[in-house]
């Protein structure tokens, strides 16, 4: 995404380190923002689809709170 002048908050080998600093500075809140809710496969070997899921980690939860965006937290 940063290829596209668009990097992801929290990205320090991609992203805009000046944001990154402001960003951890005024809300202390480190770390890659981008998170994965839910992955599914199938199996390579059986076939059989693998679901896994992910609710959100306490960083997530703490943006999500400064933004106002809590109703958009998909949890399971």
């Amino acid at each position: 995404l940063a290829f596209e002048n668009h990097p992801i908050l929290g990205d320090i080998q991609h992203g805009d380190n000046p944001r990154n600093r402001i960003w951890q500075k005024e809300t202390g809140i480190d770390g890659l923002m981008l998170r994965g809710h839910r992955l599914s496969f199938l199996h390579p070997v059986s076939g059989e689809r693998i679901s896994l899921t992910a609710d959100p980690d306490e960083r997530f939860i703490k943006a999500a709170e400064l933004f106002e965006w809590e109703e958009h937290l998909v949890r399971e």
